[in-house]
Parts: structure tokens; sequence; C-alpha cells
């Protein structure tokens, strides 16, 4: 017998010693703890798994002082008649290269370890992912690191390992795998393709033996992993504070999450098609688990003309994209997300109602996440010291930008809810789902909007507020008051002086009609090509301010009572200046 056989037949025999000898007599078995246990491995990911993978809770993890011969060890296949295997496996120094496993258990298609610490060993970090464990800790003060644990597999037994040694108890357990129709629930969502070997995309599921019949342990093949918006938030002031302030759920009643995918973190809208009875807040009703428009012909224009409405799917995506598309040629996309559709493979989070778990099959319109909060949570109305600097740190471009995406794409719906500030003053606009129709913006004189912020709700739609508010008064000026885009251009006038790329846009699609517009960009509707149509030749003809005059005279005067977005107002001499101007302050404010 060789000098090498010899060896592997000696640590053979150590191995199986060591097994025999009830060494680990005291491990808590990976079978011993429910999946629902905070310190089980199967138990549901959390907010803190990282986006772009899935990471299972590992428990505290050991590993020895002893070095570790390096070689590649064969283990004995797991049966098919037999659903767990268990075996101790001791930890290595980092001084030592880490043993090469050779898995031939490969019908054992899950793994987990339960780790657990001897005397004389902490732990610094312990990662348990893929089929692979990683233990890094200490034992008696040196550093070590734990075997790689490659597959279901027994590793490594190193002969010269004293019982002072840390131990970790390992457990490979065979799972059907099944088509994901088979499962009403999931317990956790993993952003993986499911392990086929073909390549092919496959949205598959893995039953313990001992599930419900209809709950999944693990659903692989997810294409993004869902989390409901916080109620509140933090955000950092510039003086390095940090206040919680309110995130505003929309008023649409569209499911609205946070989502991580491969590639990062996205937002995540879905209007119809979902399961679960989802409901956004406990004011909204559930989002519909069918589409009105799933028989629609988008293509052929048979899509409604308000855009993000609830019930409607294809519609909506298709509205969003060319919206998309059209802001990124006009040179605007610095000011908004980028947005896109795609599938939505997932599970729904914990919502207000016993839904977690519950598949996700359906078309979503996904967005970058846009730094900050809405601009009326940080102001909460008027201006205080907190604020001062946030306010005073408004771009001027970004401002003269916002105010010209609402005038070129007709936004109908800009209010302080969806535009976001960041710690950094910059801003974007979110919710663009009013565009082509009227005109109505906070950043615009002369809209309803506008006028809101100028002299208050009441002053300007008191028939929308319980009776007895009619007629209303004005009051001073809110804060979102400053975003007048007059206070941001030189003279108060923007006339040609378009943000970079927006004129080169409106030279571009001057020969085209508003059919060529429509086929071009893919829009949902034929009207919101007409309407683009008209604002670009305007803009380009007759610059800002007199395009703005022509909107606002095809628009219905405002009578102080009726809310809607169709009204316009006389335009009123700008406010600019934080000192002298009406605007609610803070009695403590330091100007």
């Amino acid at each position: 017998m060789s000098v090498r056989r010899a060896l592997s037949f000696t640590r053979w025999c150590v191995i199986m010693l060591v097994l025999l000898s009830g060494y680990n007599s005291d491990i808590v078995l990976a079978r011993d703890i429910p999946s629902w246990h905070p310190r089980s491995s199967r138990s549901r990911r959390g907010e803190l798994g990282a986006p772009g993978g899935s990471r299972r809770e590992a428990r505290e993890t050991p590993a020895s002082r002893r070095s570790l011969s390096e070689g590649v060890y064969k283990v004995p296949a797991l049966p098919e008649a037999t659903p767990t295997l268990e075996a101790s496996v001791l930890a290595v120094p980092s001084k030592a290269a880490l043993l090469t496993v050779e898995p031939v258990v490969d019908h054992a298609e899950a793994f987990e370890a339960n780790i657990v610490s001897r005397p004389g060993c902490s732990i610094q970090s312990a990662v348990v992912s893929g089929g692979t464990a990683v233990v890094k800790g200490s034992c008696n003060g040196e550093k070590t690191t734990g075997a790689a644990l490659t597959g279901p597999t027994i590793v490594s037994l190193d002969e010269s390992v004293k019982p002072t040694a840390a131990v970790v108890n390992a457990a490979a357990t065979k799972r059907a795998s099944v088509p994901w129709e088979n499962c009403k629930v999931c317990d956790t969502c993993e952003l993986t393709y499911p392990p086929r070997g073909d390549g092919t995309f496959s949205f598959e599921a893995k039953i313990d033996k001992d599930a419900q019949e209809d709950t999944c342990s693990e659903c692989f093949g997810c294409t993004v992993t869902l989390q409901r918006l916080s109620e509140k938030t933090d955000f950092k002031m510039p003086t390095g504070s940090e206040n919680k302030v309110k995130v505003f759920q929309g008023a649409s009643g569209a499911a609205v999450l946070k989502g991580s995918t491969l590639e990062g973190p996205v937002i995540v809208k879905m209007w119809c098609d979902l399961a679960g009875e989802w409901r956004q807040t406990e004011n909204h009703k559930p989002v519909p688990m069918t589409c009105k428009d799933a028989k629609v012909d988008a293509v052929a224009g048979q899509c409604p003309v308000k855009g993000g409405l609830t019930g409607h799917g294809q519609c909506n995506l298709r509205f969003l994209t060319a919206l998309n598309q059209l802001t990124e040629e006009a040179g605007l996309a610095a000011i908004t997300p980028t947005s896109w559709a795609g599938p939505v493979h997932s599970i729904l989070p914990q919502g207000l109602h016993n839904n977690m778990g519950v598949q996700v099959h359906t078309k979503a319109q996904f967005y970058t996440v846009a730094e900050g909060v809405s601009i009326e949570a940080v102001t909460g109305g008027r201006i205080t010291n907190t604020n001062l600097p946030l306010l005073r740190g408004l771009k001027s471009e970004q401002i003269k930008m916002a105010a010209m995406f609402d005038l070129l794409f007709s936004e109908a719906d800009r209010h302080g809810q969806n535009v976001f500030l960041a710690s950094n003053s910059d801003i974007q606009l979110i919710d663009n789902e009013g565009a082509f129709g009227p005109t109505n913006s906070m950043f615009l004189p002369g809209t309803q909007k506008f006028e809101i912020y100028r002299i208050g709700y009441e002053a300007v739609c008191c028939g929308n507020l319980p009776p007895g508010n009619c007629p209303g008064k004005p009051t001073a000026s809110a804060p979102e008051s400053l975003l007048d885009y007059r206070c941001h251009v030189p003279g108060g006038k923007m006339a040609f002086d378009y943000p970079v790329g927006v004129m080169d846009f409106l030279k571009r699609v001057e020969p085209l009609t508003a059919r060529d517009l429509y086929e071009k960009y893919q829009m949902s509707n034929m009207q919101h090509a007409t309407t683009l149509k008209q604002r670009t030749t305007w803009l380009l003809k007759h610059g800002f301010e007199e395009t703005l005059d022509r909107v606002l005279a095809g628009q219905e005067p405002g009578d102080g009572i009726r809310y809607g977005f169709n009204f316009s107002y006389p335009i009123h001499p700008p406010c600019c200046d934080i000192a002298t101007c009406n605007i609610r302050k803070d009695p403590k404010l330091a100007l």
C-alpha cells in the first residue's frame, strides 16, 4: 500500500473513530430546530437579506487551533432511502489551505448547517449559503477560518485535533423539486435560477418531506424579493442630525414595494394581477387579482387616457415605458428615476393581513430608487432651522428641469409628495402617471397645485373640505412655494433657454406627426401623442412662458371651490426671498 493511501486510510479511521465516540453528543441537530425559530437556518428571509442573493441564518461558529493537511476527501453517498445525514466537522486555522471536498451526494438537493462552539472558541462570522459554510472566529485567541463545506457532505477530520476544538454539525436533507404551481406559499424566495444545470429559466420550489402539502420551504428563480414600505424612515439633515420622517404611500391604491434584484435595489409598482389581497394601507381596497385591460389591445390604442389607473396592467406599463423613453431622449432623465417594465416572480412580504409568502407572478413597473424623501415630509408645512439649509441649497438647474418636464409632458398631479428631496438638496420627480393630461404642477404658476402652496388649500378649493369652510381665506405661503421655477432662472423667465438636450429633442420630433410619435414611442393612447405634438410645437416656436400662457388659456378658470386638475388661475409675481416673503416660518427661525 502506498504512503498516500496509508495516510488516507488512517484519516478515514480517525473519522469513524470520532463519529462513533459520541464526541458530538451535545450538539444541537438541524432537525431539532423548528423552521420558524430565529436560530434555524430555514427561518424566513428577513430584512437583512443581502440584495442579489440569499442568506440563511447561521448559528455561532467555531474553529480549531490545529493545522489541516491539504487533500481531497470523498464522502459516502447518501442512500436514496435515507432523508438526512448528520456529520461532525472540525474547523481549521486560517493558516492552512481549506480542504477541497469532492461531493458524491449529488441527489441531496439542500444543505443546512447548525454551528456550535466549544469552550475556548469565539465566533466572528459564519456564512451558510449555496451549499457552502465558511466559519471565522478564534480559539484561545488565535484567529481561525473554518473549513469550507462544499455540498451536503462530511468534510474534514484532522487527526491532530484535540477535544477542545470547535465542532460544526451539518445536515444534508433530501428534498423533492416540484413546479411552483404545486405550492400556494413559499417560506423563502431565492434570487437564483433553480439548480437544473441546463441554464434555462424556471420558477421552481423545494418541499420538505414533512411540510404541508401546499407550502414550499424555498422557491427558486425569483426575479425580485419584495419588502413593504415603512411608515417612517430616517432622513439625514445637512446639520448631521437624523429625523424620522413620514413615508407617503400614494393615493392610487396600487401596490408599491421596495425590492432587491441581482442588479441592486428597486421600487416595484403593480396595479392588478396580484394574489393575496394586498392593501397598500388600511384605507385602500385590495389590489385587484385580475386586470381590467387583460383583453385590451394596447397596441391599437384602446387604453384609457389617464395613466396609472388601478386595475390596469399592460396599459400602465406601456404608458410609463413610453414616458421613460421620451424623458431620456429629451435630456431630462436626471430629474426622474429610470423606469422599465419587467416580470415579477416573487412572494409577498408581511402585509396588513395574513398574506406573507403568497406567490406573485405578474408584470410590474420597476424604478431605480429615488434618493431622499418627499419634500412635504421634510418641511412639515413651515421653514425651520433644521430644513432651512435644504431649501437654500436647492439647485436652480434641477428646478428648471422639473418645470420643463411638467410643461413638456403635461403633468397633471405634481405636488410635494411626489417630489423627492435628498440630504444634499437634489430633487427627483416620482409618480409621473399624470403625464399627457391637463397641466397642474407646483413648479408652474397659474396651476391649481401651485396656487395651493401659494395661498393655502382652503382658499383654492374649499369645496373639497367639510361644510363651513367656504369661502376660504388665503394664508401665508408654504415652503414649497420656493420651487416656483421663476425664482431659479435669470430675470424670472426661461424663454428659449431650455435645459441641455431639450431644444435638440424638439427639433428632432418637429417633422413627426402625432401618429408618428404614437408609433415611434409605442404610446398607450393617441390623445397622449396629440398632446405631446402640440406641446413640442409651441415650445419650439413660442418659448416657455408663452407656451404656459397658451396651456392655461385652454383650462377652466378656478373658482376657489372646486378641486381638480384642469383649472387655471391668474399669475402673480414670484416671491423668492425667504426673509421677506410671507412664507410660514417657525418663530425660532434664525435667518
